[in-house]
């Protein structure tokens, strides 16, 4: 078997049904890929779902589940019954373009690469917030193309939203570290590097991603990925860098001088309103549609504070690395 498809899950029934579905509708043999869930709803609450939708599907899942399995637990435990050359690491909140493994194959019989990953995107049939959202999470201007627009193995990472490895390196460098809760699949792109593996991106092996559905669940997630930050640059020196800062210097400055303005008598400096403001040009005109180019303000100014507060909350020692040890 070429590919095992793993993501872990925790309750989210709907998530979970379009996920296999997705994975059912791919244009490769049934023969060369698996797909295993690694569950940590407890009670066991997702397995009627994941049977009744792999039934509907007509593809057989592998379903494993201990109640609240951890995200990193998970992936290990699936990866031990994984039968893949190539285990492939996914979010269940992401859906399989049906041309996927066909654009994995292709890297990889062009580059050869040992680990790789791929982007993820919006596609047509996504909510205005979702196209919002995914604008702000891979836009060039929000990110740098830290997501997967570079193919520079030295600035680029592999995420687990859409991730793969061979078998033989994960196992070479241990897997995923259970003792780090955040950032995980960073450090785990990382330690590949460091050992010396290939490590590239395969820019057609998109997936969709739909991350969250509301502002105030983006903000969680985007805290955690700032508090991520500051724990891989404790753990692998050298790893922050200024891009990485930026968000907290835009979120401070901004609240600087709004702070100060009313005092100073000076207005908010127009640098900090342009730079909010972009997004509504840009994602805007990409999706064509002024709504879009509105939600894509919110859903920036949402990951930029959101990742900043996670970032100083882990600076200061009370960060979601260090409650969850």
């Amino acid at each position: 078997m070429k590919f095992s498809l793993i993501s872990p899950t925790f309750d989210r029934p709907e998530e979970v049904r379009e996920f296999i579905a997705s994975a059912a509708a791919l244009r490769y043999n049934r023969g060369d890929f698996e797909v295993i869930l690694a569950d940590g709803t407890p009670q066991d609450g997702l397995r009627a779902t994941v049977e009744a939708a792999s039934h509907a599907a007509g593809l057989p899942v592998t379903f494993l589940q201990e109640d609240y399995l951890p995200v990193s637990e998970a992936r290990n435990l699936a990866a031990r019954h994984a039968q893949g050359e190539y285990l492939i690491f996914l979010d269940s909140d992401c859906l399989l373009p049906e041309e996927y493994l066909q654009h994995l194959t292709e890297g990889l019989e062009a580059e050869g690469w040992d680990a790789f990953g791929g982007p993820d995107a919006a596609p047509e049939d996504f909510s205005p917030l979702q196209k919002a959202i995914s604008f702000s999470m891979t836009s060039f201007w929000t990110t740098g193309g830290i997501r997967g627009g570079t193919t520079r193995t030295a600035t680029y990472y592999p995420r687990g939203f859409n991730m793969g490895m061979k078998r033989s390196v994960f196992e070479a460098v241990g897997g995923y570290d259970v003792h780090f809760k955040t950032g995980e699949d960073i450090d785990l792109s990382i330690r590949i590097q460091q050992a010396g593996y290939r490590v590239g991106l395969i820019p057609k092996a998109l997936v969709w991603h739909k991350r969250r559905s509301t502002l105030p669940q983006f903000f969680k997630q985007v805290r955690r990925f700032g508090s991520a930050r500051w724990a891989l640059a404790q753990r692998h020196p050298g790893q922050l860098k200024l891009t990485h800062l930026f968000p907290v210097f835009l979120t401070l400055g901004t609240l600087f001088s709004i702070l100060l303005g009313p005092i100073s008598g000076v207005p908010l400096p127009i640098v900090f309103i342009g730079y909010f403001l972009v997004p509504a040009v840009l994602a805007g005109a990409q999706y064509r549609s002024p709504r879009i180019g509105l939600l894509a303000v919110a859903s920036t100014v949402v990951m930029m504070s959101g990742y900043a507060y996670g970032f100083m909350e882990a600076l200061l020692g009370r960060g979601l690395h260090t409650k969850r040890g």
